[in-house]
């Protein structure tokens, strides 16, 4: 994956890990997610579980996936880790697949 920063104050920082917030929202269609490619020529977005569940699918090795929380005052942007990607993979693949 490739390495994320944001400046802030004029000083790089380490962006924020989805894993670091214990219920982050993957499946709020408020959060979308986003998969940014290598070369940063691409940007691709989806809000719904199916859409999101299918972006995860095409995420390649050097490719960034970052999720957007609104919040009260402001929008975060997370950069979501390996950690969670299998977490949110598991997740929409029970809610989009299993619902009986």
């Amino acid at each position: 994956m490739s390495k994320v920063v944001y400046i802030r104050g004029g000083q790089e920082r380490e962006p924020r890990k989805s894993s670091g917030s214990r219920n982050f929202p993957f499946t709020d269609p408020r959060v979308p997610i986003m998969m940014v490619s290598e070369n940063r020529d691409t940007i691709r977005i989806a809000n719904g579980m199916q859409d999101k569940l299918k972006l995860l699918r095409q995420v390649g090795e050097n490719e960034v996936l970052l999720a957007a929380w609104p919040g009260r005052k402001r929008q975060d942007v997370f950069v979501i880790d390996e950690d969670d990607y299998y977490r949110m993979e598991q997740i929409l693949n029970a809610m989009v697949y299993d619902r009986g």
